[in-house]
């Protein structure tokens, strides 16, 4: 058994699909994430397959229904999984069950028919510490990364799940580096409940 040291450069990802790393959420929970996958080429372009390396990350699709297998084909779902050229879709959700305590160190896979193959890590971490625990890493305004000035307010709705045996008080504190952009939180009373919408985050441009 030996290591070796290796260096790389990474590339920008043309299909807009980010790793899912960093996550932590609590014991007997379920992560779940919808892909969104964007198609660059100037042509229609089909996804072929998808797959997971862990027998608990699972891949559901939209149509809501649960495949408990690793491994699921284009023939059931082909129209969800027809992108036309630069039109981006969500595609599949992909759900963690946090059973055991454990850092999952996994990826999921998603190959096309024009010969690309992509390979998304992800890290989660999963905790027994009494916590507050969100159901979101990162607020995604948007799947592509861009937003149209000319866009209506967008809303993410922050979920937070208390795994702890008394009720807490959440304050919610905001930074805004650029002034074009206008956050707001509307936020709802929490009293002794374990699992609760707190807030929503408003963008206005």
């Amino acid at each position: 058994m030996f290591s070796l040291k290796i260096n790389g450069i990474g590339t920008v990802n043309p299909f807009h699909i980010r790793p899912l790393i960093g996550a932590t959420i609590p014991l007997n929970s379920t992560f779940e994430y919808t892909v969104h996958f964007y198609n660059p080429y100037n042509y229609s372009i089909d996804i072929n397959e998808i797959y997971t390396s862990d027998e608990n990350l699972i891949i559901e699709l939209l149509s809501y229904k649960n495949q408990k297998n690793k491994i699921t084909k284009t023939f059931e779902h082909k129209e969800q999984w027809h992108l036309e050229p630069y039109r981006i879709k969500p595609i599949i959700k992909i759900n963690y069950l946090a059973h055991k305590l454990d850092r999952l160190h996994g990826f999921y896979c998603i190959k096309t028919n024009s010969n690309d193959t992509l390979i998304v890590p992800v890290e989660i971490n999963v905790s027994d510490r009494e916590d507050l625990y969100s159901n979101v890493d990162i607020l995604e305004f948007s799947s592509h990364g861009l937003i149209h000035s000319t866009a209506r307010q967008i809303t993410v709705p922050v979920y937070v799940i208390n795994n702890g045996l008394n009720p807490v008080t959440i304050s919610v504190s905001l930074s805004v580096i650029d002034s074009k952009f206008l956050f707001f939180f509307t936020t709802q009373n929490i009293i002794n409940v374990s699992f609760l919408q707190i807030s929503s985050a408003l963008l206005n441009i």
